[in-house]
């Protein structure tokens, strides 16, 4: 290697040149080679710029690296000239060589850091002031320089004393001053640690971005460190593993938390199924905050080493195992930083085991670095680690810089835009500022800001030409349309971005709605064909409109509570009630129907109702507009049927949009090579050819290997998107299917490895074509592709990206179609139907068993198979020809059972799990109304098939259908009753009442038709008859009594509370009392009233003189809980467990059943009324209060008085009911925590479950924080009202 060290620069040959970048630079050696190519000199290269660099074939990161050692070379011509003058030969001794050299790798100019230790060492001295100029000159000119001008200058006085003193202070700074060389030496280490963390993070690039996730782990930092954390919050973490108990009091976590948003979360919390935990932690979404070592502001335990090996250390080796599942993170994607604030002294340190849990779970040390700030904590960690394996981990660490250092160097790493403050429209032409963390929070929406991409991005670099040309060439490919590409289109001196013939009118439908808002929120469909364009469309108005309106694009559609809440959020950010909110634009993106956006629009409705921020007239002028974009085949047709504001747009260009294509093709001509390949711009140039599609889908498959992994994924893709066009298979996935291994310094992409197939993957007609040629050149079918896809484990594996995947095959093979005409739907989803007319019934029944194995806890696959049978198979059209039914009966009966079973499967699972059913179009309950309409016509259809043969004509028909009928009447008839309990027990909301009287009329229609087979027994009649005529006549006046005053159920008595006074309840409390006196045996339920009554008539009249003592009430209420332990089917008695036993603000001692009946209540109002419940919520009559005794339980009626009921409602539906100061003296304020989701009471040691009364009262990622709140009591059990969080 050539010797440039010894020659100046100027002097350096190319070889020179080529020694200096690959040793000190320390670029690849590909791009030193370039130099060499170029006969670069040092005398060249000194006159070279960063742009000449980019010219010779450099990219932006190795030539921004090579011109700061330049510059940094070149800031040094002392250290050059005296390398030169030291190569001339010299007779000296040993020891002036050596005093020399010091004195020669002095710089001319020290750093102030050095210029403070210099003055400290000469203040040591006599304070003279001759020796503090002589030292301040030493300090300015070095001991060589200062030397001669300080003699010069004393000899000039004459001063020949002070010329000895000076002389002899030079050797004094000799001794104790660390040389220049030292000094150089570690500016040199500082700067080979900085590009080195810059490397460990990045991976060689210039900006974060090669690892998607970051997980860090850190122990207790000391307030002067944190100064220097700032960079945690310019870092998209993943989650920090935080070894600090009291961080979220005085540490890390408080200060993150004043910027960005976190939850609070213990190891404990990841466990479960990998889908459940990443959506209720909202994983990806929000850092997770982990306490892994005690957290004292909610538990005083402080954990030693023995304690936490005990209790803690399995809950992180299984976190971290779960987080290093593949269907979680990817590994080569994430990269683990062990944060070192404080020295780790032992290997009995938590965190140390935690170290080598990570490297067990990750694979080795590969993906982890570690950050200390001295060497001495290094060493001590490294020895640690090499005590238990062979690695040194020296190469992955970063020890030379201070945390200012390391501060500042991982934020200048971070986005081009960390400095702008994203802002917000607001009234009067102004805008507020969005602060990080109040976006996170409000994880369901995607927020466009008014200066969005502004200032993100160094537009004048080649790396933004570059990513331009690049965001460019993947939406003209048929990727998503970004906000990037508009903004490109703004500022580039191009062609605008290409305006749909519907822009004006989408855009004036919306600005309207503001003029002339007549509500609170309002809808306007965009209706449009599969990859047309609405959807670009639909963005483009908002990007145009987003400095007037508050514009966001909806992520999460399956909250509707939590998105209204977030969206009133966003409308009054920045603002004081009083002041005029400013509209909101909330974009629906990918939706099948109008029905899923009319709910999430009653949900807002709803929301401005209970907020009640602004007078009623104020909040009509600032609405919410939904723009909801539904794919469809029939945009026309659904646009002349939607009752709603709307417009379409569809496959058809117009000429002057066709103009606009041509004109935005020779533009792309000019920056990019073949655009003619962006085939989804090219069909839409084309106008939506058909045969150019199919042309082009025929050249490209025409040397297609079907026994390849890229044509068996192309299939899989082309399948998805031609029957749900917005689906996708993540990266990760397809790299899995495809064997792609990570490469070290850059990887190849998907769309590379799937070349020359990769523009078929993302054009929803490109896929439809690819279906066809597949079929005709190939002989691969529809049914042959989707059993790959079925058989394929990979695609059901949950996980990011996954559980996405596993519900767009589920959709598509059930997601049944809608005529807007006729109102009817598909029997099948389009795949299905497709498949039965081609392929024939054998396959579709294939399909659906195998279906039934990967989908086997949804009630979905068996119930679309259940259809197919009693649809399809049996022919029952047919069957009704007379002479052929008997001879088949017996098939039809079994082919019955079986399809009965799917519906009865269907029936037990919706009652555990919440999943997308055939009917997607229909707005969904939680509870699957189907399964039981399924088990009703079915049953219905044999009867009728059974009624109609020749020998039920001689013959009675009960008798011949005994042996089918004996368990299907009974499930038909427990089909009928739910729907009784379920119109009559549940409300119907506002947006349900249509379509839940059509289900009732339905409903109704198959009980007649039920009860034309079936009419009670004659005897039967008779029995009841003489039963009721031996009762006793005082028995039965007090029976119709309590049925004339409603009070003879749970329910009918709990109206009594509103009562003013006593009077009624004392005789319903005597009857009752009679009756339980004369009855032969004690009936639970006549119990049940006995107590309630008595319990009314004591908050109603707490002096009369019939009620039972509170003691009396408690000994009756556990003599029944004795009898029915805790497996009770009805919620009556838990609740009254509830009231009787629950602890006052003065109670010392604590029923510990309380849980047990908390939990019992739960589990028998769900098996009254499966899970709608949680649709409807449950009212809470009674609340506890702040006094002893019975007195302790307040009943609602009795909380406010008005003579408006609609303001009543208002308050008690809002939650404002409880600012109000009479309400705030009576009711009692408890305590609790939020862990998991789940509100708790502390009592203690005994924590027990609160349901919060609003869903959105509890915020989403299951972080643990202090609460207080109201209780009230339902019965669904304990409710928590007001919640307020103490943070």
């Amino acid at each position: 290697m050539a010797d440039y060290k010894n020659h100046h620069i100027e002097m350096w040959t190319k070889e020179h040149v080529h020694a200096w970048l690959c040793e000190t630079v320390q670029i690849n050696p590909e791009y030193a080679d370039i130099f060499i190519k170029e006969e670069v000199s040092g005398a060249d290269l000194v006159c070279y710029e960063k742009q000449d660099l980019l010219e010779m074939g450099l990219q932006h990161g190795p030539a921004v690296r090579v011109m700061k050692r330049l510059t940094e070379h070149l800031s040094r011509p002392e250290s050059t000239q005296s390398r030169k003058e030291e190569t001339q030969p010299k007779q000296i001794n040993k020891e002036t060589s050596n005093e020399n050299e010091a004195v020669s790798c002095k710089t001319e100019m020290p750093s102030p850091r050095h210029q403070t230790q210099r003055a400290e060492k000469a203040n040591e001295g006599p304070k003279k002031t001759e020796q503090n100029i002589a030292d301040l000159i030493l300090q300015h000119h070095g001991e060589e320089k200062g030397l001669k001008i300080t003699n010069c200058i004393l000899k000039k006085i004459p001063r020949n004393d002070l010329v000895q003193s000076f002389t002899k202070k030079v050797g004094k700074t000799d001794q104790e001053l660390p040389s220049d060389s030292t000094d150089s030496a570690k500016v040199k280490k500082e700067t080979d640690h900085g590009e080195k963390l810059k490397n460990l993070l990045t991976c060689g690039a210039s900006t974060l971005g090669h690892y998607s996730y970051f997980i860090l782990v850190m122990n207790k930092a000391d307030p002067k460190q944190l100064e220097h954390l700032q960079f945690l919050s310019k870092t998209d973490l993943f989650c920090v593993l935080d070894f600090d108990p009291n961080s979220n009091t005085d540490g890390a976590c408080k200060l993150y938390r004043e910027f960005c948003h976190a939850n609070l979360h213990c190891p404990v919390h990841f466990q479960g199924e990998p889908s459940a935990v990443v959506k209720n932690l909202n994983l990806y979404h929000q850092t997770s905050w982990v306490f892994c070592n005690g957290r004292l502001d909610l538990d005083s335990r402080h954990l030693d080493y023995q304690t936490w090996l005990k209790e803690t250390h399995r809950e992180i080796e299984q976190m971290v195992s779960f987080m290093f599942k593949p269907e979680v993170l990817p590994s080569r994607r994430c990269l683990v930083i062990f944060l070192l604030l404080s020295p780790v002294e032992s290997e009995k340190d938590p965190i140390f085991d935690t170290f080598m849990t990570f490297h067990r779970q990750s694979g080795g040390e590969e993906n982890i670095i570690h950050i200390c700030n001295n060497e001495h904590t290094f060493e001590k960690w490294q020895s640690l680690i090499q005590k238990k394996y062979e690695f040194d981990i020296k190469k992955k660490s970063i020890y030379e810089l201070d945390w200012s250092q390391v501060n500042g160097q991982i934020v200048k790493l971070g986005p081009h835009s960390q400095p702008f403050e994203r802002l917000l429209p607001s009234t009067g032409c102004s805008s507020v500022i969005l602060k990080k963390k109040d976006e996170q929070r409000m994880n369901t929406l995607d927020i466009l800001c008014e200066n969005e991409c502004e200032g993100a991005y160094d537009e004048n670099s080649p790396g933004f030409h570059n990513l331009k040309l690049m965001v460019e060439e993947e939406f003209y490919r048929g990727g998503e349309v970004k906000w990037l590409n508009f903004y490109i289109s703004e500022k580039q001196k191009a062609k605008p971005f290409i305006k749909r013939h519907k822009y004006e009118e989408v855009r004036t439908k919306i600005t309207s709605q503001i003029k002339m808002a007549k509500s609170t929120c309002v809808l306007v469909n965009l209706f449009h064909h599969p990859g047309c364009g609405g959807t670009t469309l639909a963005k483009h108005v908002m990007w145009d409109l987003r400095k007037d309106l508050r514009c966001a694009v909806l992520k999460d559609s399956s909250a509707d509570e939590q998105v209204a809440s977030q969206v009133m959020d966003l409308m009054k950010y920045g603002k004081s009630d009083e002041s005029f909110q400013t509209p909101a634009l909330l974009l629906v993106d990918d939706s099948k129907d109008t029905e899923a956006a009319e709910k999430l629009r009653n949900c807002i409705r709803r929301q401005f109702d209970k907020n009640c921020l602004v007078k009623k007239e104020k909040s009509f002028s600032s609405p919410v507009i939904i723009l909801n974009c539904v794919r469809t085949h029939l945009p026309k047709v659904q646009y002349k049927y939607c009752e709603t504001d709307s417009q379409y747009i569809t496959a058809e260009l117009t000429k002057r949009e066709q103009d606009d294509f041509e004109e935005k093709l020779q533009e792309l001509k000019e920056n990019h090579n073949r655009p003619e390949n962006f085939y989804s711009f090219m069909i839409m140039k084309s106008n939506f050819d058909k045969k150019y599609v199919k042309n082009i889908v025929s050249n490209i498959l025409k040397d297609l290997d079907m026994q390849t992994k890229q044509a068996k994924l192309l299939s899989i893709v082309a399948l998805l998107n031609s029957y749900i066009p917005e689906s996708h298979i993540s990266q990760s996935v397809c790299e899995d299917f495809l064997g792609m291994k990570p490469l070290l310094w850059g990887k190849e992409t998907v769309l590379e490895r799937m070349e020359p197939y990769s523009n078929l993957l993302i054009e929803s007609r490109g896929a439809c074509a690819c279906l066809e040629e597949l079929d005709l050149t190939y002989n691969i079918k529809r049914s042959d592709i989707t059993m790959d896809l079925l058989h394929c484990d990979l695609f059901f594996r949950t996980g990011l990206g996954k559980d996405a995947l596993i519900l767009f095959i589920q959709r598509m093979l059930i997601e049944r179609q809608r005529n807007v005409e006729n109102e009817r739907d598909t029997q099948f989803s389009l795949l299905i139907e497709k498949i039965h007319t081609d392929e024939g019934q054998q396959k579709v029944q294939e399909i659906f068993m195998k279906a039934s194995t990967r989908y086997e806890t949804m009630a979905s696959i068996p119930q679309a198979l259940a259809r197919y049978l009693y649809l399809y198979d049996r022919d029952f059209s047919q069957a009704i020809i007379w002479q052929k039914i008997p001879d088949r009966l017996d098939s039809y009966i079994e082919l019955a059972k079986k399809a009965t079973n799917a519906f009865q499967r269907a029936q037990k699972l919706a009652k555990t799990e919440n999943e997308p059913y055939e009917d997607c179009h229909v707005t969904k309950d939680t509870y699957n109304k189907s399964a039981d309409m399924g088990v009703i016509e079915i049953a219905l259809i044999i009867f009728d098939i059974i009624s109609k043969l020749p020998f039920f004509k001689v013959k009675d028909p009960k008798w011949q259908l005994q042996s089918f009928l004996k368990g299907s009447i009974s499930m038909t008839k427990t089909s009928f009753e739910f729907f009784e309990r379920y119109f009559i027990y549940l409300k119907s909301r506002k947006f349900e009442e249509e379509s839940g009287h059509r289900f009732r009329r339905k409903v109704s229609e198959h009980f007649k038709k039920y009860i034309s087979f079936f009419t009670i027994e004659d005897e039967l009649a008779q029995n009841l008859s003489t039963r009721f005529l031996q009762e006793s006549i005082d028995i039965e006046d007090r029976k119709m009594f309590l049925e004339e005053q409603k009070a003879d159920t749970f329910a009918g008595l709990l109206q009594h509370l509103e009562d003013r006074s006593g009077e009624t309840m004392e005789k319903i409390t005597e009857c009752y009392a009679f009756l339980i006196e004369h009855s032969k045996s004690r009936h639970p339920k006549i119990i049940t009233n006995l107590i309630l009554a008595n319990l009314i008539l004591h908050l109603l009249n707490p002096k009369s003189k019939r009620i039972l003592q509170e003691r009396d009430l408690i000994h009756l209420l556990r003599q029944a809980m004795l009898e029915i332990r805790a497996q009770h089917p009805f919620p009556e008695l838990y609740y009254l467990a509830l009231l009787l036993l629950w602890p006052s603000s003065s109670t010392t001692e604590i029923d510990e059943n309380i849980v047990i009946y908390i939990k019992a209540i739960r589990s028998s109002s769900r098996h009254q009324l499966p899970n709608s419940l949680r649709r409807r919520g449950a009212i809470s009559h009674i609340f506890l209060g702040k006094k002893p005794g019975l007195e302790r339980l307040v009943p609602k009626a009795k909380l406010y008085y008005t003579n408006d009921p609609k303001e009543s409602n208002r308050l008690w539906q809002s939650g404002d009911i409880f600012a109000q100061k009479d309400i705030k003296d009576r009711l009692l304020r408890v305590h609790g925590i939020v862990e998991q989701g789940e509100v708790y009471i502390e009592y203690g040691k005994l924590k027990i479950p609160v349901h919060p009364a609003f869903i959105d009262a509890v915020r989403t990622g299951f972080s643990t924080e202090k609460v207080t709140f109201y209780l009230g009591f339902a019965m669904t059990g304990p409710l928590a009202y007001d919640i307020q969080y103490e943070n």
